[in-house]
């Protein structure tokens, strides 16, 4: 971990995790938007390894991220208030994970658009319009995605599960992460993606990473401290918060 700075309450923070050997070793980066990078090696990308991540660091004005489940559950305990902006990147692929790019059903065709159209939000009125559609989509399907398909388990039991658990699965996190998918309306300096260390830092990482695949972990750990190092040019802030 570099120096850190007594600050952060004016910028926000971007993270993301990559590993370095197979699912055993990972690096946690940290990119705050006035150019500080930080970083931490752990051994597994865990709830107890971001709360040490982030206890490191003073809180910033607000945080970005992919919403892994580890990660979101260490904010809770460490930042519980902290406004939190779910990757707007991250949930478009999520969403044509579940559904692919052409949905075979009405419904996922409709979901999927409503996906889609949420980076064109850019006001609170487009925001609040999105919402209102999204929750009258879940009302016109509600019905839908209750449908069942019964079945016969192997050990002969009758079993049944949702027809459409995909979509289910969709809507789900869609709910969940409402609160978490818009904070760049009201923070105008927050990023709708964490890009800016997916693209910007941790692609570069990785294919330094691929080129160098020959080195053992503590060469690799040092390989990354140091291009993590290079790239750490802390800038003042060009705006505020508030």
């Amino acid at each position: 971990m570099p120096v850190i700075p007594s600050t952060l309450s004016q910028t926000y923070l971007l993270v993301d995790a990559i590993y370095l050997a197979g699912h055993s070793e990972c690096v946690l980066i940290g990119r705050a938007g006035n150019g500080h990078i930080f970083w931490l090696f752990a051994k597994q990308e865990t709830t107890a390894v971001w709360m040490d991540f982030f206890r490191k660091l003073p809180m910033p004005a607000a945080l970005v991220c992919d919403a892994q489940s580890g990660l979101l559950s260490a904010v809770k305990m460490v930042w519980p208030k902290i406004p939190m902006q779910r990757c707007l990147a991250h949930l478009q692929r999520l969403a044509v994970s579940k559904l692919t790019r052409r949905p075979q059903t009405l419904a996922g065709q409709e979901l999927l658009r409503l996906v889609y159209t949420i980076h064109g939000i850019k006001t609170g009125r487009d925001r609040d319009k999105w919402v209102a559609d999204f929750d009258g989509w879940t009302q016109h399907w509600a019905r839908f995605l209750k449908e069942r398909t019964y079945g016969t388990h192997p050990s002969g039991k009758n079993n049944w599960w949702y027809t459409h658990r995909r979509i289910r699965a969709l809507k789900h996190t869609i709910q969940e992460s409402i609160s978490s998918l818009f904070v760049f309306v009201d923070y105008p300096d927050v990023p709708r993606t964490s890009n800016l260390v997916e693209g910007g830092i941790n692609s570069r990482l990785k294919e330094l990473l691929r080129r160098h695949r020959g080195m053992n972990l503590e060469h690799k750990k040092a390989l990354v401290a140091h291009y993590l190092d290079s790239r750490n040019v802390p800038q003042k802030p060009t705006r505020n918060f508030h």
